[in-house]
């Protein structure tokens, strides 16, 4: 019985050790979500006191979901269309999180590609406005945002940029990439947020700006909801 427990002991460490080295130890943090709000975190208060709060615990909430990489081609409702919940791509943590303050990217940038298919085309060239994918893409994402004055005038190293809980930020890789930035501090450099992105395993905690460079860092302000 007890050489059993101890099998059951080392596969249990085994599996935990895993997962916290491919988290980064940061996903402890999201399982502390409800302890530290109740303990008047200033990270997470409740309800949210701006849209910056929300846009971050909406992306943190994405992390503790089942969520499979998947970008097939899939036709939406509109306005308001997405994927199925267990479904997504970088984009789609984006376009979740931006839903969560009553922004449908989908929308917004259907009807901006209507006026500026030329703009939109100077990143990621289509032959055909299409409302199923368009917002879906990481090129068309950065092209609205800065078509809409988000952009922080700022493109030093990663490492010397000033952050923002629900800041959103660029990658030259994967074919285009973006995550939302968090409040929550790495553990390598405290100076550097994490950020939730979905990579490849769904959304996740992840400390990214540590060591790939941005290529673009936009951030929301309250004209942009004027």
């Amino acid at each position: 019985m007890l050489k059993k427990t101890m099998k059951k002991t080392i596969k249990f460490l085994s599996i935990l050790l895993f997962v916290s080295s491919c988290s980064t130890h940061a996903n402890e943090y999201v399982d502390n979500i409800k302890d530290l709000s109740e303990s008047n975190s200033d990270l997470f208060q409740k309800p949210p006191i701006s849209f910056r709060d929300k846009i971050q615990d909406h992306a943190l909430w994405q992390t503790k979901q089942d969520v499979i990489y998947d970008g097939s081609y899939v036709r939406l409702d509109y306005p308001g269309g997405d994927v199925p919940a267990d479904r997504g791509v970088c984009t789609d943590v984006v376009i979740r999180a931006l839903r969560s303050i009553d922004i449908d990217l989908q929308k917004e940038i259907h009807e901006d590609m209507k006026i500026a298919k030329s703009e939109y085309d100077k990143r990621y060239k289509t032959k055909h406005i299409d409302s199923n994918i368009d917002h879906r893409r990481t090129q068309n994402i950065q092209t609205y945002l800065e078509r809409k004055g988000c952009r922080v005038n700022n493109i030093k190293a990663s490492s010397e940029l000033k952050y923002q809980k629900g800041d959103i930020v660029f990658f030259n890789i994967a074919y285009g990439h973006v995550g939302i930035v968090t409040g929550i501090p790495s553990e390598n450099n405290k100076n550097t947020p994490l950020i939730v992105h979905n990579i490849g395993s769904g959304p996740v905690l992840d400390d990214f700006l540590s060591t790939i460079p941005v290529s673009g860092h936009y951030r929301l302000s309250e004209e942009f909801f004027e």
